[in-house]
């Protein structure tokens, strides 16, 4: 068990009235134990108590962490009866994962038991560790070598499924393996769904291009979602874009240690009443883009982007997105630039 990550989780159970929790999701499993492991249909459930740790699991999906009881099952029929034996009669917490099938029978089983739903190992797991962030800066950053070297590789007429199979090849070139089914890919038209299913749509010069992928790595997720228009881009689509930008850079700029949820910012270039840390944002010059629309470093919000890094090659300029690391979005003014030219490492701001 990891101790510390243990104990904060047992002062959100004292914060919250629990004696003891039933931890079934594989996440909040691995948070606590460093191992991961999914029974899929079966159960694997970790019971915390103020003074012990309990483990029960299949026995094709065992996991065995350091000073914790740990009780394998191998008949389904009795997984209740078996979980049962492991909890004490105090009052309990069931995480959002607790699978009915397993819950109703136990609560018919041990109809004394006071049961309420608990988030206590989410609210553990809001705050990350120095490992932890690291571990999601190695994630995000294979995911970020991974867009760009797909859309390296956009071409006219490919189809959102044949490009969802380039970024699995990207990922499994990067040696985490390849995505589980086909990354969310919308050409078009599509890309206004937000939970578009890909399919046989071919890709044509001014088509957004939306993304959203990630993958498991380290135990830790990437999930990221980019945007970018092939080959041109009209006036609304910049406008949209524009609008898009405004709203992340407010935010971002908002963000600080003990700012709770803001009703409302003001982007910091729009008011002489902007917040005093706004004027610490590092202004750089615009991009030039190929493209004669381009607006001017002084009209664009990219120009004041904290995060603009470029991403052009001189035998195929283009404009990105200026915070490509941040808002996770993407746009190509003219043909896209190259994989060696996306490929630079993104800041780590």
């Amino acid at each position: 068990m990891i101790n510390a990550r243990l104990a904060r989780v047992r002062e959100r159970m004292k914060a919250h009235g629990l004696e003891q929790v039933i931890v079934t999701q594989p996440q909040g499993i691995y948070y606590l134990t460093d191992q991961w492991v999914n029974p899929h249909d079966r159960l694997d459930a970790l019971v915390v108590t103020p003074e012990a740790c309990r483990m029960l699991c299949y026995n094709l999906a065992v996991i065995e962490p350091a000073d914790c009881e740990v009780s394998v099952y191998s008949d389904t029929g009795e997984t209740v009866r078996r979980l049962s034996a492991l909890l004490e009669s105090r009052p309990t917490g069931v995480d959002g994962y607790f699978h009915s099938r397993f819950l109703l029978p136990l609560m018919a089983l041990r109809p004394g038991l006071t049961l309420s739903v608990s988030t206590c190992v989410e609210e553990a797991r809001m705050f990350k560790e120095p490992d932890e962030i690291a571990r999601l800066r190695v994630a995000s950053e294979v995911t970020d070598r991974v867009f760009a070297a797909a859309f390296a590789q956009l071409r006219e007429g490919m189809t959102e499924l044949e490009l969802g199979a380039v970024f699995s090849d990207c990922f499994a070139a990067e040696g985490v393996g390849r995505f589980e089914g086909d990354p969310m890919v919308c050409f078009g038209a599509g890309s206004a769904e937000p939970h578009h299913a890909p399919g046989s749509a071919p890709l044509r010069p001014g088509d957004a291009v939306c993304v959203d992928t990630g993958k498991r790595i380290n135990g830790y997720y990437s999930d990221m979602t980019r945007t970018v228009f092939f080959r041109s881009a009209s006036d609304e689509q910049r406008r949209v874009y524009d609008v898009v930008l405004e709203a992340n850079l407010a935010a971002l700029s908002a963000v600080r240690p003990g700012r709770s949820s803001p009703r409302s910012i003001r982007p910091p270039w729009t008011s002489s009443a902007a917040p005093a840390t706004a004027t610490s944002i590092p202004i750089a010059p615009a991009t030039a883009s190929a493209s004669t629309t381009t607006r001017s470093p002084s009209t664009s919000p990219a120009a004041r982007c904290p995060f603009r890094r470029a991403c052009a090659s001189p035998s195929s300029p283009a404009s990105t997105c200026p915070a490509a690391s941040a808002c996770a979005s993407r746009i190509w003014w003219s043909s896209p630039p190259t994989a060696a030219a996306c490929s630079t490492t993104p800041p780590r701001r």
